[in-house]
């Protein structure tokens, strides 16, 4: 699939929330069939093949319809045509899904039980996982039914990045660092999800600094729905020059403002993160 170029057929009409999502649909048909889509038929007869495979391969039948917008999207991109003016609807698909394999199995595959490993989140995108947790926890909040919570937003980040540059995750049990790339070199991870309570760009508790325990700070922003804002990678030698000592946490604070995107040695690695997230 041409990513650069779907993003860009896209541009002009979605947001890129939207054409994450179409982005990452597309890749889950590649992966989950093993296929290239330059080389599959993008037509009406073509898609509808698409999808009855992923219902063979564990596909819900609930996310059909936003495989065939993802689909039919790109067939535009790829200059595909409904023959005879047919067209691929969610209204023929449902059809196509539901329509008894001998007579006497039932629908092309059925709704999984919710409490099975096979339940209906089971095939939502991480993206889309991550942005129901959001929205869940700030209904949970306005409720006051929870003041804080532990979040997901640390460990998401710490995939992105190993994703990203394939750096190799170290357990917990690292002192001062979380992951190290291939020439050895050992990164602190750092991800904060902003909101429209609270901006702040404060990351949380940073250690080791004096002890160069780590030689790279990679930090990333999120927006309120886990959507990638801005990242960087940042050398130890400034972490450490912008970076306030907090006796009381005995670690020290930063903040991850627009300046350090500025500051020389420091790496922007927003598309880069916004590309691993779309994959995932």
């Amino acid at each position: 699939m041409h990513e650069l170029e779907f993003r860009r057929s896209l541009k002009e009409r979605l947001s890129a929330r939207s054409i994450d999502s179409y982005v990452a649909y597309c890749r889950r048909v590649e992966s989950k069939l093993a296929v290239d889509l330059d080389d599959c038929d993008l037509g009406p007869d073509g898609i509808r093949d698409l999808i009855e495979r992923l219902g063979s391969a564990g596909v819900g039948r609930k996310m059909a319809g936003n495989f065939v917008s993802a689909l039919r999207a790109y067939a535009a991109l790829a200059g595909a045509r409904p023959r005879g003016g047919e067209q691929v609807t969610e209204h023929s698909l449902t059809e196509c899904l539901l329509a008894p394999g001998d007579g006497s199995e039932g629908p092309l595959y059925a709704e999984a039980d919710e409490g099975s490993a096979d339940g209906p989140m089971a095939h939502a995108t991480v993206k889309e996982l991550l942005t129901t947790y959001a929205t869940v926890m700030a209904e949970l909040r306005r409720r006051g039914v929870v003041r804080t919570g532990n979040s997901p937003v640390g460990d998401y980040a710490e995939i992105l990045f190993s994703k990203a540059f394939v750096w190799t995750l170290e357990g917990n049990s690292a002192a001062g660092y979380d992951a190290v790339d291939a020439n050895g070199l050992r990164y602190q991870i750092k991800g904060r999800q902003l909101s429209v309570s609270n901006a702040s760009r404060q990351l949380s508790a940073i250690r080791k600094i004096d002890d160069c325990a780590f030689d790279y700070l990679a930090a990333v922003l999120f927006d309120p729905d886990f959507r990638v804002r801005r990242a960087a990678i940042v050398p130890n030698v400034l972490v450490r020059a912008r970076a306030r000592r907090s006796d009381h946490t005995n670690s020290w604070i930063f903040y991850l403002d627009e300046r350090v995107w500025a500051e020389e040695g420091v790496r922007d690695v927003t598309n880069e993160l916004a590309i691993a997230a779309s994959r995932l």
